[in-house]
């Protein structure tokens, strides 16, 4: 009763309530169907891949994960797995959990393609010169405008990466010695780094 009295007066000033979907605990393992996994889909759902992402719904190929939470999956279920343009929406730490929980899916000598803005070509295109201005202009082309929250260098990555297992390799775009991965990518930028993380 009073839910629905607050709702009404809400309603008659113009608000709205939305409900955001429940989505199945990522407490229970599910085994994939795939051992290939798209993480941070958006709406570009690979066939043959198991998509994820925070969106409602998709097709039967994609799945509502929270990629900064403890994936939903066993040990060692996928072989390859491609991300790009998500790492640079999560902070640090958040992308922390996200990189030990696709090491400790992934196979032994799996592969994680990711594609990204790498922070040193990120200060070459939009922090020249050192004037407050110009990096307060900076911060909103590379920062707000596409909900950036942090950008790894090529150096941090790379010690990320070791200390959590994964050998790293600087790639170029759409090219990889793995067909599974080869010509996967679907934008280049002059910002985006390549790189391939193996499980070590």
């Amino acid at each position: 009763m009073i839910k629905s009295i607050v709702k009404a007066i809400l309603t008659y000033f113009g608000y709205q309530i939305l409900r955001r979907p429940r989505h199945k605990s990522q407490a229970k393992e599910v085994a994939p169907a795939f051992d290939k996994i798209h993480y941070g889909s958006g709406y570009n759902y690979l066939s043959e891949w198991l998509n994820v992402d925070i969106i409602a719904k998709g097709p039967e190929n994609y799945m509502y994960v929270d990629l900064t939470n403890r994936h939903p999956f066993p040990d060692n279920s996928f072989k390859f797995g491609f991300s790009e343009d998500f790492i640079e929406h999560i902070d640090q730490a958040n992308s922390l959990l996200f990189l030990v929980e696709a090491h400790r899916t992934f196979c032994k000598g799996g592969v994680l393609r990711l594609a990204f803005p790498v922070l040193e070509s990120v200060l070459v295109k939009h922090f020249i010169p050192s004037d407050f201005d110009i990096f307060l202009k900076g911060k909103e082309e590379a920062y707000d405008a596409f909900g950036h929250i942090h950008f790894y260098s090529k150096e941090s990555l790379a010690l990320v990466a070791s200390h959590i297992g994964f050998d790293l390799q600087i790639v170029e775009c759409g090219k990889s010695i793995h067909p599974q991965l080869d010509g996967i990518n679907s934008r280049n930028t002059s910002v985006n780094i390549h790189v391939e993380l193996t499980k070590k």
